[in-house]
């Protein structure tokens, strides 16, 4: 940084100072609004004195009120101090001497490259503001001569080593003025380039492309089959091309290869993109590349090809790419199964993919091989829990339950003995989950603030990224009371739903079921989300339905209800467990257009995914359900999918903002969906939990 020059008007009478009236600052000293304050004591501490020598001393050794009263702005009050301290001496010498000078101060208004370049000082660009009595005058420094001013070092002056500093002072030796700035000798740095790239032809055929030291990517027409490309420094070759065959580029990285006599490469990686549009021949053969394609599948998976693509040579020798699936199949290649393909039992296995094509007459077959299997071998069917050879906690996991959850379980409240509040760690217990036919599965045990989960990391069925089991405990006594009267039993079970009717006076609009182990696990307040029914009701009140609750023999259950945004509430008044308290369902209304549209209007099929991603800072998982449009790919709804935050609650409801922001987008717009402010890490998982949802 350079500093600005420190400027005072001193007014001085009988040799004393009796009023610093202002600093003046250069436009391009940046620190001086920051020390305003800091300035404004010292220059108090000055006035009544007819010298400096003492404050300047206490700022030299660091000491004293002085010091004190500008600390962390010592440089700058130093050169404040040392300014009035020139005004005196001009003053003095003026009054000796009887005469006063023409320039009150000088300051700069451009002063000389900060950073010095060539062998010698260069000052010739530096241009001065005299300040006069009664007029302001820029001169150039050709005119600095006229005006008895000096440079120290001269200009023309040999420079000192590279990255060295040099403070040039000019002078009016007359009007004892000086002014300062600092100059760096120039770090001389160096690139070296590449000279040229050498293409070598199937053929025995050779071209050179000459590099130039302002671009790194060129561009080719081909022109036959590339065996490979080389780059070279003059006759030196320092590395070979690599071929990416997605883009139709050679590409090379020189990060690694040395620069001997210079600091960088001028460029570290260089680029030939090779233009087969212009071949019109047929291919003579191709292969697959399928890296980008789902392998892994469960029955009843859809064979998604979108990301499939073909490598190919045609016979003119030139290489040829087609990405996804509507380009390849425009250019005339064939797959059985075909895209879209639903898995059956039958493909239980190691199943073949192939792509074909006529050349010359007859059908090439390429094949590639993907995995199925049947989801009920990785899906959970039964949880137990034991602290070394005691049983502690047994859960029974039904399969359409488990899928319907898509892969996230998650029981709440669950009984435990007290002895364990406050006292577990996952290594506490040992897990172990069993499948429908009573295999072991693979599991990952974790502790997640107050719960306990199971990442079952093989379970792909869904969403591809695995699923869990999430329990919540509940502290009880060893040997917990029980109410065992039948009569308390039969109240409860008399009031335990099994299904909801959703009437408009007679016209029954939705029925929903539910089974008491889907109530249980939700401790008793269930929710049922994407409750569809006529977009007429759109704006409907709380007196505009009316309920109907069953319970499994057919009774009607007492209830009230309660309206909240697009939810209504459903009180089981009668509902009282020990273990779950109040009862609750929830119906989470949804509205679709009934009315008779074009045949032309396409069918909207809605699908609804759950899906997470990790809030690493605050060790907790962002989880929503999405609600999307099959057809389009476009996002009808995203809710909260029960996210435990934790202590980061009040930013995950903040966070939450960003739902309605997201409705409306397909997966390629969620990125560009702006994070909600002061909830940024919670909104960025937000968004990588729905395009997880969207990846399926």
């Amino acid at each position: 940084m350079q500093r600005g020059p420190n400027v005072v008007k001193v007014t001085i009478k009988d040799g004393k100072i009796e009023k610093v009236d202002s600093v003046v600052y250069t436009d391009d000293d940046k620190q001086a609004g920051s020390y305003e304050i800091k300035r404004d004591r010292i220059l108090k501490m000055l006035e009544g004195l007819n010298s400096t020598k003492e404050i300047a001393k206490q700022l030299q050794n660091s000491t004293g009120e002085a010091y004190d009263a500008v600390s962390g702005a010592t440089e700058t009050a130093k050169g404040h101090v040392s300014a009035v301290e020139n005004a005196l001496e001009r003053s003095r010498k003026f009054k000796k001497e009887g005469k006063k000078s023409d320039i009150d101060y000088i300051e700069f208004v451009k002063r000389p490259d900060g950073v010095a370049k060539g062998k010698t000082l260069d000052l010739t660009h530096t241009v001065l503001r005299l300040h006069m009595s009664g007029e302001t005058k820029d001169i150039n420094f050709d005119e600095f001569v006229n005006y008895g001013i000096v440079a120290d070092p001269a200009n023309g002056t040999e420079l000192p080593k590279e990255g060295e500093f040099r403070r040039v002072t000019f002078r009016q030796n007359a009007a004892l003025i000086k002014l300062e700035t600092d100059i760096q000798t120039e770090k001389k740095i160096t690139k070296k380039y590449a000279s040229h790239i050498l293409i070598n032809y199937e053929s025995g055929e050779t071209k050179k492309i000459e590099l130039s030291n302002d671009e790194y990517r060129y561009k080719i027409e081909a022109a036959g089959k590339i065996v490979g490309m080389s780059i070279f420094d003059g006759e030196y070759k320092l590395t070979d091309g690599v071929y990416d065959s997605h883009i139709s580029q050679w590409q090379f990285n020189l990060k690694n290869i040395s620069h001997e006599g210079y600091n960088f490469w001028g460029f570290e990686t260089y680029a030939v993109v090779v233009d087969s549009s212009k071949d019109s021949s047929e291919i003579a053969f191709f292969e697959i590349i399928s890296d980008n394609v789902k392998k892994n599948f469960y029955v009843g998976d859809v064979l998604n090809l979108d990301e499939i693509a073909i490598k190919a040579v045609t016979k003119n020798g030139n290489n040829k790419t087609f990405t996804t699936f509507e380009v390849v199949r425009e250019n005339k290649f064939n797959f059985s199964p075909d895209n879209k393909y639903i898995f059956t039992t039958a493909d239980i296995g190691t199943k073949k993919i192939s792509v074909s094509r006529e050349i010359d007459g007859k059908t090439v077959t390429e094949n590639f091989d993907v995995n199925v299997s049947d989801p009920h071998n990785d899906a959970p069917a039964k949880v137990e829990i034991y602290d070394k050879d005691k049983l502690v906690v047994t859960k029974n996991i039904g399969f359409e339950e488990f899928t319907n959850n898509s892969g996230y379980m998650r029981f709440f409240n669950t009984e435990i003995p007290k002895k364990y509040e406050g006292k577990w760690d996952k290594d506490t217990f040992i897990v172990k989950v069993y499948n429908a036919s009573g295999n072991l599965l693979n599991i990952n045990v974790k502790k997640r603030n107050l719960t306990f989960n199971i990442e079952l990391p093989d379970y792909m069925a869904l969403h591809g990224s695995g699923g869990y089991i999430m329990f919540s405990f509940k502290y009880v006594d060893n040997e917990p009371k029980t109410e065992s009267k039948t009569e308390a039993v039969d109240i409860i079970s008399e009031n335990t739903p099994s299904a909801v009717e959703l009437y408009d006076g007679s016209e029954l609009l939705k029925k929903e079921t539910i089974t008491k182990e889907q109530f249980e696990n939700s401790n008793a307040h269930y929710m049922i989300y994407n409750v569809m029914i006529p977009k007429k009701y759109e704006n409907w009140t709380k007196s505009t339905f009316t309920v109907k609750v069953l319970n499994s023999k057919g009774g009607e259950i007492e209830n009230t209800i309660t309206k909240s945004d697009n939810t209504l509430g459903i009180n089981l008044t009668k509902y009282k467990s020990p273990r779950y308290g109040k009862g609750y369902v929830v119906l989470r209304l949804k509205y679709k257009d009934v009315e008779k549209t074009d045949d032309k209007t396409p069918e909207i099929v809605t699908k609804t995914v759950t899906a997470s991603a990790p809030v690493d800072l605050y060790d907790y998982d962002a989880r929503v359900k999405v609600v999307y449009n099959v057809k389009t790919g476009q996002i009808i709804s995203v809710e909260d999918d029960e996210t435990y935050s934790g202590s980061n609650q009040p930013f995950w409801r903040k966070a939450q903002k960003i739902f309605e922001k997201l409705a409306g987008k397909k997966k390629s717009e969620v990125d560009g969906v702006d994070a909600i402010s002061r909830a940024t890490l919670s909104s960025d998982a937000i968004k990588e939990a729905v395009k997880k949802a969207l990846s399926e």
